[in-house]
């Protein structure tokens, strides 16, 4: 897909450049709780904060940073569907709460490999050993035989805009059987 970066890089005024997405869904959990867009269009100082634009005139994501290596450069942008959540929990509560379920699991085979004691993975009774199949969310993805991304990232991905006061219902594989569980998240402020 081709996008066009605006912003000021180096104090010169309105600047554009051209790019391609290169990955749509770059997450490192290292860097934020949720993933980037990833374009070899030129991000620069100056360019942070700009829009990323698609070919059809749509903001999708807000300029953020330039990763420079040996033998090129990438730069990143949040993604439009992070800054409404930001925004609108800034509006509702004064702070971005991000969504914390308790757990800690595999992200190949999402096989869960710790339950944290007390947490709402734990209240809902999942346990180590599970194997998260489906997560129903208002856009629910089934997580099984993904392609091009690890299922653990299509899950963080699909947890990471959610709103902490919906329950959300879990399809997980325990002993050879399915069972659904019904979470209530708790969450992190920032």
């Amino acid at each position: 897909e081709e996008v066009y970066v605006m912003g000021h890089p180096g104090s010169m005024l309105y600047t554009l450049a051209k790019g391609i997405v290169s990955n749509p869904m770059r997450f490192d959990p290292r860097l934020a709780p949720f993933w980037y867009i990833q374009t070899d269009a030129g991000i620069y100082p100056g360019n942070s904060g700009g829009p990323m634009i698609n070919t059809s005139g749509e903001v999708i994501g807000m300029n953020t940073i330039e990763i420079a290596q040996p033998g090129g450069s990438f730069g990143l942008a949040i993604p439009s569907v992070f800054i409404r959540k930001v925004l609108e929990d800034l509006d509702k509560y004064s702070e971005i709460r991000w969504i914390r379920l308790g757990i800690e699991f595999d992200n190949t085979t999402l096989e869960i490999s710790q339950v944290v004691e007390g947490s709402a993975a734990a209240e809902a009774g999942l346990m180590s050993g599970d194997k998260i199949i489906t997560v129903k969310t208002p856009t629910t993805v089934d997580l099984q035989g993904q392609k091009g991304n690890p299922e653990g990232t299509l899950l963080l991905i699909n947890l990471s805009t959610l709103n902490y006061e919906i329950p959300i219902p879990v399809i997980i594989e325990r002993d050879g059987k399915n069972f659904e569980f019904i979470i209530k998240p708790t969450y992190q402020s920032y």
